[in-house]
């Protein structure tokens, strides 16, 4: 796959999209071991991918767990450095849905999957740093954000 992320150098251009998945008061997120920050599942769009088809993709590639795509939940523009890199990152958030939702989840060397409370929410580091708020009032309203790490 030829995904969107473009380099010049010392800057990063990424195209990503992630699945907000929800359990009663619950969401599936990952977690990075190294970091010790959550983020949502996802990941970058390829060129001729359409957004929806490339997040069921990434779920089934990590996960293998298929979804439905429900609705655009917020769109995001983060800005951040990454290495020596700056990143400016476009995401759009889905609300998603699963027939097969798992109990046991997989982990990827230094990343693991966790369900986490919305009531454990101001005790994790969460990327993008206002998803929080986000998450919290999420109620079939949409959003945009900017998020300025740099």
């Amino acid at each position: 796959m030829n995904d969107i992320l473009i380099k010049d150098g010392h800057h990063t251009f990424s195209y990503r999209v992630a699945g907000i998945l929800r359990r009663e008061d619950q969401i599936l997120l990952q977690y990075d071991q190294r970091d010790q920050v959550y983020a949502f599942i996802g990941g970058h769009v390829a060129f001729q991918e359409h957004a929806e088809d490339a997040l069921k993709r990434e779920w089934l590639e990590e996960l293998n767990l298929p979804i439905q795509v429900v609705q655009l939940a917020w769109v995001g523009e983060v800005f951040f450095k990454w290495n020596s890199q700056t990143v400016h990152q476009v995401s759009l958030y889905f609300d998603i849905s699963s027939d097969a939702i798992p109990l046991s989840l997989p982990h990827q060397g230094h990343i693991h999957f966790r369900w986490v409370g919305l009531d454990e929410l101001n005790k994790i580091t969460l990327y993008p740093q206002k998803a929080r708020e986000f998450l919290l009032a999420l109620a079939g309203s949409r959003f945009h954000f900017v998020d300025e790490q740099v």
